[in-house]
């Protein structure tokens, strides 16, 4: 399946989506919702889906938004899409990041389950240099780093080398000699795909759920997620 720059390939319970759009990697809006669309619906028995991409960056952020209301708005829109595919998709998502990702770029990376980079790639938040504040970024960005690191990373603009961005959390593993990059993601998703699916839907939703409730409310639900789901295991004993 392939939309513009964007191919998506389905091997068992792996779905590959390689990023080819040249200069940049700079995605489209027409790019962004079909992405969206196949972390929102995933095709049968998918499981992992693996973003990488060609060329020495990873993505350097979108396209320039359309001219007009009404295209301005949908490409708008197509980016708060791919933001909440991103955290809410029961898919496990892993970035394959070869080279340097900016902006949008970051987003891709930093909102993947599992994000694993080169050595010598970079991540920055660039649009300070373009006159405005990335608005979507900082949405989630401050929950990864904390407040103060985002408002450094957002207003300074800085490229931040792949391990200080490990060690801030935006990545989850670097690789220090880029040829063994592919291998490492490969035996990453090997490993996930062994583990089942559904139970990791369930760890997505736990962790975006804890992270959206007050501390006082955690307790009361995970206890109410452990009884349904130790009842749930005995009548499916009862019932073999």
């Amino acid at each position: 399946m392939n939309v513009e720059s964007l191919s998506i390939e389905q091997d068992g319970p792996v779905v590959s989506v390689h990023i080819d759009a040249g200069e940049g990697n700079l995605f489209t809006p027409e790019m962004t919702r079909h992405l969206a669309e196949l972390l929102r619906t995933p095709p049968e028995g998918a499981h992992v889906v693996r973003i990488a991409a060609a060329g020495p960056d990873f993505c350097l952020g979108r396209a320039p938004f359309r001219r007009g209301g009404g295209p301005l708005r949908d490409d708008v829109d197509a980016l708060i899409e791919i933001v909440e595919a991103l955290q809410r998709s029961p898919l496990v998502t892993v970035a394959e990041v070869q080279g340097d990702a900016a902006g949008f770029g970051v987003g891709l990376v930093a909102l993947s389950d599992v994000a694993v980079a080169a050595t010598d790639a970079h991540l920055s938040f660039p649009e300070v240099d373009a006159g405005f504040a990335p608005a979507l970024v900082l949405s989630w960005l401050g929950s990864l780093v904390g407040a103060r690191k985002a408002f450094w990373l957002a207003a300074t603009g800085i490229r931040v080398p792949a391990r200080e961005a490990l060690a801030l959390g935006l990545l989850t593993d670097v690789v220090d000699d880029p040829a063994q990059l592919p291998g490492t993601v490969s035996s990453i998703v090997e490993l996930l795909c062994s583990k089942p699916a559904a139970v990791h839907a369930q760890i997505k939703e736990l962790v975006r759920l804890y992270a959206a409730v007050p501390a006082e409310t955690r307790g009361p639900i995970a206890a109410d997620r452990l009884a349904f789901g130790a009842l749930r295991r005995s009548l499916a004993e009862e019932a073999s």
